[in-house]
C-alpha cells in the first residue's frame, strides 16, 4: 500500500515542496582549488517525463508516508516495540515482539515484510547471510554544517574529487537557511577521540571562501560503509526490502532510492498472492521478486555504487582514466 499513496499527486506535490533541491550538479577538484571539472545539467527527455531529481532525507519521507498511511483505517504504527522472533505455520507467519515495559505481543499475518535496516533482526531470524564487506580505507563522516555555500556558487548538489579531501556537499534544507550536509571521510587510523579535530582541518581545506572561516558545526556522525547483499530476499512468507536486503556506500545516493524500487516491485507482485487463483502459487511470485531485485542490485546498483566511490578519490591509473572519460562525457 505504501507506494499506492506515496505516488499520488497529493503526496508527490508535498515531497517536491519540502525537497532540498534539484540538479544541476557540480563536480569539483578538491585541495581547496574550487575548480569546476564538470556540470551535470538536466537531461533532455520526452514530453511528460520527469526531468529532475530531488534531494530528500529519509526522515522527511517517512513522515509523509506515515501521515498518508494514517488516512487508511487498516493502518497502524506501534512505537517502542521490538521484534523478537517469528515462526511460519501453515498459511500464516506468527511474529513475537516485546514492548518497552516488558510485555510480549503476538501478531499473525499472511506475509511479513522486513524493512528493518542493515542489522535486520528479521533477516537474522531467517538465518539469511548478508554477503559482502566493510570498507576499511575510510571512516565515513556525515557532517551537518551551517555555511553559505550558495554564496560561493555551489548548487544544490556537489561532488568534490580529491585523493584525500573528497566529499559530497548538498543542501540539507530549504527551510533552515544555510544548512548543508557534507559527506566525506577520514583515514581509519585516526582515533575516535580525535575525529572532531581532524574534521576542523578537513573543512579548512574543503570549504570555499575567505579565511578565517565562519561556520557552525551542527552535527557529526562517523560510521563505517558497507557493500553487502542478502543471499536471498525472501524465505517462505517473509520478504526483505531496503537496507535489510542490501546496503552500499552513500556516495551515489542509491540506498533509499533502491529501497523504494524494491517496494515498487513488491507492491505489484504481492497483491497477486492474495487472489484465489494465486493463493497457492505465492512462492513463485516471491521468488520472482527476490530474483529480479537481487539481480538488478548486483548488476547495476552495486556496480554504480562501487564506481561512484572510486571515482571520488582513487589514484589508480585505470580509475583515473575512466574518471577523465566520464568528465568528457558529461561536459
Amino acid at each position: 500500500m505504501a507506494l499506492q499513496f506515496l505516488f499520488t499527486a497529493k503526496s508527490a506535490s508535498e515531497i517536491y515542496r519540502v525537497c532540498q533541491g534539484s540538479i544541476p550538479r557540480h563536480v569539483e577538484a578538491g585541495g581547496g582549488s574550487n575548480k569546476v571539472l564538470a556540470r551535470i545539467p538536466p537531461g533532455k527527455v520526452s514530453q511528460g517525463s520527469i526531468d529532475y531529481v530531488v534531494q530528500f532525507g529519509q526522515s522527511k519521507l517517512a513522515d509523509i508516508i506515515r501521515r498518508r498511511a494514517r488516512e487508511y483505517s487498516e493502518f497502524s504504527v506501534e512505537y517502542k516495540t521490538r521484534f523478537v522472533g517469528l515462526k511460519e505455520e501453515s498459511d500464516f507467519v506468527n511474529v513475537e515482539s516485546s514492548t518497552a515495559d516488558g510485555k510480549t505481543k503476538h501478531y499473525s499475518a499472511r506475509f511479513v515484510v522486513g524493512c528493518d535496516g542493515a542489522s535486520s533482526p528479521v533477516r537474522k531470524a531467517l538465518d539469511i547471510s548478508f554477503d559482502g564487506y566493510t570498507w576499511n580505507d575510510w571512516r565515513f563522516l556525515a557532517i551537518n554544517i551551517r555555511y553559505d555555500f550558495a554564496k560561493h556558487g555551489y548548487p544544490a548538489a556537489n561532488h568534490v574529487i580529491d585523493s584525500e579531501d573528497w566529499a559530497v556537499i548538498v543542501r540539507a534544507s530549504n527551510v533552515e537557511v544555510g544548512l548543508w550536509r557534507v559527506a566525506t571521510g577520514i583515514r581509519t587510523d585516526v582515533p575516535v577521540g580525535e575525529i572532531e579535530k581532524h574534521v576542523a582541518a578537513k573543512l579548512e581545506r574543503l570549504l570555499p571562501g575567505p579565511r578565517p572561516l565562519e561556520y557552525e558545526l551542527v552535527g557529526l556522525n562517523p560510521y563505517w560503509a558497507h557493500e553487502r547483499v542478502a543471499k536471498t530476499f525472501h524465505s517462505g512468507r517473509v520478504i526483505l526490502c531496503g537496507d535489510a536486503a542490501h546496503i552500499n556506500n552513500p556516495l551515489t545516493a542509491l540506498g533509499l532510492t533502491t529501497g523504494l524500487v524494491d517496494v515498487a516491485y513488491l507492491s505489484r507482485l504481492l497483491p497477486q498472492a492474495f487472489t484465489p487463483q494465486n493463493a497457492s502459487s505465492y512462492p513463485a511470485l516471491l521468488e520472482k521478486y527476490s530474483t529480479l531485485r537481487r539481480t538488478d542490485y548486483i548488476k547495476n546498483v552495486q556496480k554504480f555504487a562501487l564506481e561512484g566511490k572510486l571515482r571520488m578519490h582513487s589514484t589508480d591509473k585505470k580509475v583515473v582514466a575512466e574518471r577523465e572519460d566520464f568528465f568528457k562525457y558529461v561536459e
